[in-house]
């Protein structure tokens, strides 16, 4: 079924390839037509965030060079964007393991003699897929999330000598 095994019918994709085209058109398309808010317009409002965010981080120091945190704020906000196509493909390939699940149980026709077994073998493939799902979500969730805080070595929480030190104890 997944690896494409299963029917041989012209009637649309089913499973492995079902999945894949999710993957190759479906979440691409969707992640592509994502709007940068604010960016491509940059309108007044916009110039105006990013010019108040370079003052806030230049301080009284002023100075030629302008500090990369307010570019960096505007890209994180950016990332963030791309959580709800995720979990939207996430959701599609739940439904579409579903329908494989129903099609491999439907393929067994010695379980319609069996409707007990039938009725707890789908309650237990169900449980697994809607865990895994939700193991799924929470990684995606949290991937999302890493690309916003992505380690940056300028930062001042990242306390290098401190990193090099604990290393060096650890040998």
């Amino acid at each position: 079924m997944l690896d494409g095994n299963f029917r041989m019918d012209d009637l649309g994709l089913h499973g492995g390839a079902r999945i894949a085209n999710l993957f190759e058109n479906a979440f691409m398309v969707s992640i592509m037509q994502l709007e940068v808010h604010g960016l491509e317009s940059m309108d007044s409002g916009t110039q105006l965030r990013i010019r108040t965010m370079i003052k806030n981080k230049q301080g009284l120091s002023g100075g030629l060079y302008i500090p990369n945190d307010a570019f960096h704020i505007l890209v994180k906000e950016q990332v963030g964007l791309t959580e709800e196509p995720c979990l939207a493909c996430a959701r599609d390939v739940l439904g579409e393991m579903q329908k494989v699940q129903r099609d491999a149980i439907e393929a067994v026709k010695l379980l319609a003699s069996f409707p007990k077994a039938r009725a707890s073998l789908i309650k237990q493939c169900n449980e697994v897929l809607t865990a895994q799902h939700a193991e799924c979500t929470k990684y995606l969730k949290t991937h999302v999330r890493m690309n916003q805080l992505r380690i940056s070595y300028e930062h001042p929480d990242f306390h290098k000598d401190r990193i090099l030190f604990e290393v060096e104890q650890k040998r």
